[in-house]
């Protein structure tokens, strides 16, 4: 048992690249010396189950084509590691890759055709870590293949600590397989540079084994594009999917983005100040752990943007397929363009508990922009469609749970709501006190339940319904006449040749990077996008009617999509004295 040094560069089992010309084997401990480059060149067991099994000073690098390495100990490194195609590095226990230097790189260069592998054996997990507030962690790879990152055994262990005070750090993976993970906490602390990398591009990670699998912290500023996942797949399981973005900070110059992502059972939990940019392509299948899809809240710098989601809240009691609030009144959460399908009687496609912009959002289900708390900040809901489907009478358009949002502070305008049964649908209603709303006009109803079920226990200060500006003035009673109201995934699916089912368009979707939902190779059928998903759903949504035609707010169009395929005016209920105020002008010119 020794700590052996190289003496020069050469092939690892070569006694003449060591020191004493013995090449280190199992029991030992290898020092790769600066300025040295030992190749792997057969498998090898390396370490004595204690402290640090390889070392790279700083200058020496440590390289491996094609074989396998088992490392019973920590790998310290002031130097670097360079992985090739068909290798695979083993950490054989709860063992640590500690960066040292200022300096270190641990690279993984696969192909498409030949991965490579970094991983803990199995029941264990493996940790990045730094040594020192000043050490700077540097992990890029490509095509790997990455198992049991972070800890098996305690959940005070990150699967990535960094400190970085000064320096620049990265985590640069593209198209890596990440599986069997445990807590991947990603914690950047103190000051590290604005260059500093955290970035997943075209990644996938699947079978989760901690319940919060993924969370990264940072109060600091960044460079535009340098932090977060892009175009990748994620699948939780029925109790661990959490994936988090939290800080204490308020001085973020660029965004942390989710782009263009597929997720199954998974919770995106924004907590932090950071400024967000989430696309999502989503499904809630087996998780029970939690109701929200998307969680933002306490923002600062302009706050999070929601836009451009699918999200299938599956069958879930009471699911809130995007969750906002906890904003300063100033840097407003924006949530647009999104849309979103609940089958429970009482799901809700966003839940807002504080100042937010809600816009151009269709929501299929039990209600549309909820709130179930007593709000202090003005609220502005515009232009977003709700297709009501289930029988339960206290849902809606726009609804008040259990507290009545704060008086005179909710706005809905240019908003559309389409019954499918009129003795159950509902306008915008409060199921607890009366709810005093802002404002609320120029909106369309259609098979919604009559005898004051529009508005149902609501009310608008010191005006009277349907007869005053701010108060159902400007409502119309149309049908938007809709391309396909029914169109939910599964329909989707059928048009794409599928087997008609939510399940069977995620199982595609999820293949986009090449692996399906168990993390095996699959092959991607490019027509399972998320665009176009969008674009099949805001075709089907689009009202084809005139009447709804600049017949919102400021002469937008009514609904979360523009009036398309115009045909000729069908029949429609409107306010006849609503028209006079709002033309007489034009008859008198």
């Amino acid at each position: 048992m020794a700590a052996i040094t190289s003496t020069t560069s050469g092939p690892r089992s070569v006694g003449s690249t060591w020191v004493g010309g013995i090449a280190p084997t199992t029991g030992d401990t290898a020092i790769i010396a600066n300025g040295h480059n030992v190749t792997v060149d057969s498998a090898w067991t390396i370490g004595t189950g204690a402290g640090a099994a390889i070392t790279a000073d700083a200058g020496g690098t440590l390289t491996l084509d094609a074989y396998a390495v088992t490392c019973d100990g920590d790998v310290s490194l002031a130097g670097d590691v360079a992985q090739g195609a068909g290798s695979t590095f083993t950490l054989n226990g709860n063992y640590n890759i500690i960066y040292t230097g200022s300096s270190g790189t641990w690279t993984m260069n696969g192909t498409s055709g030949n991965r490579c592998t970094l991983q803990a054996a199995s029941t264990f997990g493996f940790a990045i870590r730094s040594a020192a507030t000043t050490t700077a962690v540097v992990l890029r790879g490509t095509y790997a293949n990455i198992r049991r990152w972070g800890r098996s055994n305690a959940i005070d262990e990150h699967a990535t600590t960094i400190y970085s005070n000064g320096v620049k750090s990265e985590i640069d993976l593209t198209n890596c397989l990440v599986t069997d993970y445990w807590r991947l906490r990603f914690a950047i602390t103190y000051t590290p540079l604005s260059t500093s990398i955290f970035r997943f591009t075209r990644c996938d990670f699947r079978n989760p084994l901690y319940t919060d699998v993924m969370e990264y912290t940072t109060d600091t500023p960044h460079d535009a594009n340098t932090r977060g996942f892009f175009d990748c797949t994620f699948v939780g399981t029925a109790a661990n999917n959490n994936v988090g973005f939290t800080s204490g900070g308020t001085t973020f110059g660029n965004n942390f983005y989710v782009s263009n992502c597929v997720a199954e059972d998974v919770h995106f939990n924004n907590s932090g100040g950071m400024p967000l940019q989430i696309d999502v392509f989503a499904r809630k299948n087996a998780y029970t752990g939690g109701v929200n899809d998307i969680t933002v809240s306490r923002q600062n710098n302009g706050g999070a943007r929601v836009f451009d989601c699918i999200i299938d809240g599956g069958n879930r009691l009471n699911p809130h397929m995007i969750s906002v609030s906890g904003v300063d009144g100033t840097n407003l959460n924006t949530i647009e363009d999104n849309i979103t399908f609940g089958y429970d009687a009482d799901a809700n496609g966003i839940l807002y508990t504080d100042s937010a912009i809600i816009r151009r959002n269709i929501s299929v289900g039990g209600s549309g922009p909820t709130t179930a708390v007593a709000g202090t900040t003005a609220i502005v809901i515009e232009r977003c469609t709700h297709i009501h489907t289930t029988s339960d009478v206290s849902a809606g358009l726009g609804i008040s749970e259990t507290s009545v949002y704060g008086a005179g502070l909710v706005t809905f305008r240019s908003c559309l709501m389409y019954g499918t049964a009129a003795a159950t649908d509902r306008g915008i209603r409060s199921l607890a006190a009366s709810w005093t709303l802002a404002y609320t006009d120029y909106n369309c109803w259609y098979n919604v339940s009559p005898s004051g079920d529009v508005y149902n226990n609501v009310t608008v200060t010191g005006k009277t319904e349907n007869v005053d500006l701010g108060f159902g003035l400007y409502d119309i009673t149309a049908s938007p006449t809709m391309s396909n109201v029914n169109a939910t995934l599964a329909t989707w699916d059928t048009s794409l040749g599928g087997a008609g089912t939510v399940a069977n368009a995620f199982a595609e979707a999820l293949k986009k990077n090449g692996f399906d939902s168990a993390g095996s190779a699959a092959t991607f059928n490019s027509a399972y996008t998320k665009s176009n998903a969008l674009a099949y759903f805001r075709a089907a949504f689009a009202p084809n009617n005139v009447t709804l035609q600049a017949a919102g707010f400021g002469g937008e169009d009514i609904g979360a999509l523009a009036v398309i395929n115009v045909p000729p005016i069908g029949a429609v209920n409107i306010n006849i004295n609503s028209l006079d105020n709002r033309f007489g002008s034009i008859r008198r010119g």
